[in-house]
């Protein structure tokens, strides 16, 4: 009878385990535990927006080469540029002419790194053209240091196993001393699984 009630506080015990709500860092270490790519059948779009340039960016894949790249003004949704099927329009906005190009590929690079400490943070968003469709790169890196502790973010259910973080950084400009708030949002699997 000792060995049963050993054993039920055991099952009772891992079952409390499993139903703790993950915390921030954890759900924020499990969306960034690894780089999405076109080269993970799991992957096949996705979308960036990036506060500084002022632009939204999506990305189709579709294997083995096939892409379609979209790019759009954040603040009023004006299409900048636009690649599918070999071929390019890109909006000037000075001239206010559409330049069309043929035979060339879109593609999509995005590399992210953030710290609270000053001057440590980059992010990089990159759009190429290219002739050849087999080079093409929609690979995110996402850092794994990610320094979230500080963050002051709030967690939603999106359903079963799925969360999603939202909130924001604020960190001082050394140069005006004003504050800068940089929202952020991620959504994960938990526990994490594997793809």
């Amino acid at each position: 009878m000792h060995r049963v009630g050993i054993m039920l506080a055991g099952f009772w015990a891992v079952v409390a385990i499993a139903e703790t709500p993950p915390t921030v860092d954890q759900l924020i270490d499990a969306a960034f535990q690894t780089p999405l790519a076109t080269t993970n059948p799991v992957i096949t779009s996705y979308e960036v927006e990036s506060e500084c340039s002022g632009v939204r960016a999506s990305f189709w894949y579709t294997a083995p080469h096939r892409t379609a790249l979209w790019v759009l003004d954040s603040k009023d949704g004006t299409p900048i540029l636009a690649a599918a099927n070999g071929m390019v329009a890109m909006y000037d906005t000075i001239a206010s002419n559409v330049l069309l190009i043929t035979n060339m590929y879109g593609a999509l690079n995005f590399s992210a790194h953030s710290s609270h400490k000053l001057g440590k943070s980059s992010v990089c968003v990159g759009y190429n053209l290219q002739g050849d469709p087999t080079t093409l790169n929609g690979q995110i890196l996402l850092s794994r240091t990610m320094e979230s502790t500080n963050f002051v973010a709030e967690v939603r259910p999106l359903g079963v196993g799925r969360y999603e973080v939202r909130g924001t950084v604020s960190r001082t400009n050394s140069m005006n001393g004003q504050t800068m708030k940089w929202p952020f949002s991620v959504v994960a699997d938990w526990p994490p699984r594997e793809i």
